[in-house]
């Protein structure tokens, strides 16, 4: 439901309408179990190649190309290509919070990036964005080079889209 209406929360109510609390797309990759899907999905395989913008890019700049792609990430990353920081939707938040919309990327962004490698399955990913307590990981190669990056929001519409497309496939024997 909470994808179907593109929320990232979702009052709980009881029949009368009294509200019971509040569900949120962490609480939902918290206790969800994808054990179906193991094996099966990457973040090679499954996760969009980085907006990689230079750490000089004012704040101002990141918010618009955030609001025309419908990304909610932005990496800088070294002249190797191996990621210095992570601009989130988080980082917005507090950026407008301080008045930093003038101010440079690389001042602001979260870092150091926790990354992945490439093969690692999106169960996976799940389970150890849960254990590190963040919302987007970076998928990175050998040599440490960024090549995807998936956020909380995505990666559950994800298995949530393979779930339902096993489901149409294996009907409710899962």
């Amino acid at each position: 439901l909470m994808l179907e209406q593109g929320a990232r929360q979702a009052l709980v109510v009881d029949d009368a309408g009294v509200v019971l609390g509040l569900v949120s797309e962490s609480d939902l990759r918290l206790h969800l179990t994808f054990g179906v899907l193991e094996g099966t999905h990457t973040l090679a395989s499954d996760a969009p190649a980085p907006l990689v913008l230079d750490g000089a890019t004012p704040v101002r700049e990141v918010l618009a190309l955030f609001a025309d792609s419908g990304l909610d990430a932005a990496l800088v990353v070294d002249d190797a290509g191996r990621p210095r920081g992570i601009f989130t939707g988080r980082d917005v938040a507090r950026a407008v919070a301080v008045g930093a919309l003038a101010r440079r990327l690389d001042e602001v962004m979260s870092h150091p990036v926790k990354t992945l490698p490439l093969d690692t399955q999106l169960t996976e990913v799940a389970t150890w964005m849960t254990r590190q307590g963040v919302r987007h990981v970076v998928a990175v190669d050998e040599a440490g080079v960024a090549r995807r990056t998936l956020g909380q929001h995505a990666l559950l519409a994800r298995l949530s889209s393979l779930l339902a497309e096993l489901t149409t496939a294996f009907g409710p024997k899962l």
